[in-house]
């Protein structure tokens, strides 16, 4: 394969080291393996921004269901997911927590192609089988001067497999609460250079989520089709992509507050929530080596999202005070995206240029909008002093139909690796100058009279390889939010239209967080692997719910045919909305796992989730009505799901 297919997969086969799962990031091929950061493929160790990695292999041996349990692991992460094992996740990063689905502050992409966009800001977490994920690769801090105004707190990168010759696998697993899945994946290489890759999955459950204080669950169905191909045509490749997810769920009454009169929700009144929901992906790309140090890439991106929520109650939402209106809404977007790299020895250049239409409908109202971004990119990184200093800039500019700011996003940051010295230092700082989504000004809590929020991020780090077998790494950072937008209830802000439940605010002034981050690696024997993190937060009041001390651990032992792992998260000083004091306890939760590979085919496991039994709260419904406190929705009890795949 020439130049040109090892440049244009490498955002496919990308992978990454510092504080990941697993011994085989902890030796010397830390400083070779590759990253995709800011839309550019270098050396690991050449990235100013954290990166983080969980692979297949740590995938496959720890308790490790989905992506977002896998990047639960990571430092400086925070997971919230609404309920139980299918709830729709949102990541936060730096003590900022992003609502379920990351409305404009995460990029999720699938082999370097970002899914959502400030046109398009919808992502899940669940949208791709877990069976066709090679690693998942996240990028930390704003990531706005590559990819725009939706990445204000970094890049969630799903690289996917990458058969050589024709193969698959079968697995189904049930669980407690009628809960199981089945799915699979055949693939297989082309000859020249290049794959194909198909995968389907399928979770059920009546487990997905427990309110506080009730004794029933909602039901959840969630199904995903994806799709993928690449091929080498000499100096050109050309690549496909399609990706489709579906969810249903029906939950019971758990937005009807504890207390509410029951005059308003007399007993015996039916009441729930249906949601439904699809979510499309599709790119096609090119890339072409026009000369040994210049390629070019272009990529065609489509995605769609339709959503409806109904409620049946006679008494609503707490948010909505007897509104059962439903939201119903649905988002096209249409982009192109071209890229060119320009590589010597010591500099990597990347330019480009992205162009993005989208329309969103709003059923309830009958209110349809249309608009465009453009926005235009470069990437620079330079090695000086024999390769021991690398410096990085990155800028972009965003202009936009629906919005009168354009939106500037500056980043700047350094590597400093003495030769033949093991530690190295890495500093970064970062400005997202993101202008409310498209779905902030005119989807279903939308508010046109939004102004753009200013992010500002300064990191330093350091990280320090003791023996082969081990690193250390430490990190401090600071940030800033000048204008943050968060929902609030319409009868308290004059400036949102009239009517029940939430819409998109400014909170004025200049919100900060501030912190810490520790995190190990240590590979003792070739049997087992330790490793964990301890995270210090102060939000101050820029948080909607994470803790001040967040400790994550993990280990593996593999001994012939069996593999044991468990994980724990331990959280102290928990936050609430604007860093309101949090009503839930402090709480250590232990998920475990023990894996038999009876033949080269066929491995059976035993996933144990919530091993101490400990009832605690993973979100909570926050109430915008005074009369009401917050419902906190708890993590179902403990319970077990036995596993069997079989490759072929």
């Amino acid at each position: 394969m020439d130049k040109l297919a090892l440049t244009a997969v490498a955002s496919a086969i990308a992978c990454c080291g510092s504080a990941s799962y697993g011994a085989e990031e902890t030796a010397t091929s830390l400083d070779t393996v590759v990253v995709n950061a800011d839309r550019q493929q270098t050396p690991r160790n050449e990235s100013a921004s954290p990166v983080r990695v969980v692979t297949r292999t740590q995938i496959e041996s720890l308790p490790v269901k989905d992506v977002t349990e896998a990047l639960a692991g990571l430092p400086n992460v925070n997971i919230r997911r609404s309920g139980g094992p299918d709830g729709e996740p949102s990541v936060g990063l730096y003590g900022i927590s992003a609502q379920p689905r990351s409305s404009s502050s995460t990029t999720l992409a699938i082999d370097g192609v970002p899914l959502n966009n400030g046109m398009f800001p919808e992502a899940s977490l669940n949208v791709l089988p877990m069976s066709l994920v090679e690693r998942v690769e996240l990028v930390q801090g704003p990531a706005s001067a590559a990819y725009g105004n939706n990445a204000k707190l970094g890049v969630v990168n799903l690289v996917t497999r990458r058969p050589s010759q024709f193969g698959g696998e079968a697995y189904g697993s049930v669980a407690r609460w009628n809960t199981n899945e089945v799915g699979g994946s055949i693939g297989g290489g082309f000859g020249g250079g290049g794959r194909y890759l198909l995968g389907y999955d399928r979770r059920r459950t009546d487990g997905h989520l427990q309110p506080s204080d009730r004794a029933d669950f909602s039901n959840s169905a969630l199904q995903n089709v994806a799709a993928f191909a690449d091929k080498a045509f000499g100096a050109l490749i050309l690549s496909a992509a399609y990706v489709r997810y579906e969810w249903d769920r029906t939950n019971p009454s758990y937005l009807v507050q504890p207390g509410t009169p029951a005059a308003s929700n007399p007993v015996g009144t039916p009441s729930a929530t249906f949601e439904n929901g699809r979510r499309e992906h599709l790119h096609v790309g090119a890339a072409y080596q026009f000369t040994p140090a210049f390629s070019g890439e272009l990529v065609y991106t489509h995605n769609t999202f339709d959503e409806q929520t109904r409620f049946n109650a006679a008494y609503g939402t707490p948010s909505g005070f007897g509104s059962t209106n439903p939201t119903d809404q649905a988002t096209v977007s249409n982009g192109l995206i071209a890229k060119g790299t320009w590589e010597t020895a010591r500099n990597l250049l990347t330019f480009g240029f992205e162009r993005q239409l989208g329309e969103l409908e709003d059923r309830v109202t009958g209110a349809r909008t249309r608009g465009q971004t453009n926005g235009w990119f470069v990437q620079d990184r330079y090695r000086a002093f024999d390769n021991q200093l690398v410096l990085s800039a990155g800028y972009r500019y965003d202009k936009f139909s629906f919005y009168d700011e354009a939106s500037s996003s500056p980043k700047l940051g350094f590597v400093w690796k003495p030769a033949g010295l093991p530690w190295l230092v890495r500093g970064n700082v970062a400005r997202a100058f993101s202008a409310p989504s498209f779905n902030q000004l005119f989807g279903s809590f939308g508010n046109p009279k939004l102004v753009a929020t200013t992010f500002d991020l300064q990191e330093l780090g350091v990280e320090f390889r003791p023996a082969q077998n081990a690193t250390i790494g430490a990190t401090i950072f600071a940030t800033s939010t000048t204008n943050p937008i968060f929902p609030r209830p319409r009868n308290q802000n004059p400036i949102c239209a009239p009517g029940a439940g939430n819409c998109f605010v400014n909170v004025p002034g200049d919100l900060k967080t501030r912190g810490m981050t520790l995190d190990f690696r240590w590979a003792p024997t070739r049997a087992w692997t330790l490793g964990g993190s301890y995270t210090y937060l102060d939000p101050e009041e820029n948080t909607f719910a994470t803790s001040a001390n967040v400790f994550k651990l993990d280990t593996t032992y593999r001994s012939g045919p069996w593999t044991a792992s468990a994980t724990l998260r331990r959280e102290t000083g928990r936050y609430f909305q604007d860093n309101h004091a949090s009503p839930f306890p402090n709480f250590t939760v232990i998920d475990a796992a023990l894996r038999y590979r009876a033949n080269k085919s066929l491995t059976l496991s035993l996933i144990v989730e919530n091993l101490t039994n400990e009832t605690y709260a993973t979100t909570q419904i926050v109430s915008t009505n005074a009369a009401f406190p917050a419902l906190p929705i708890m993590r179902p009890e403990r319970y077990a799901t036995l596993r069997a795949d079989y490759r072929f």
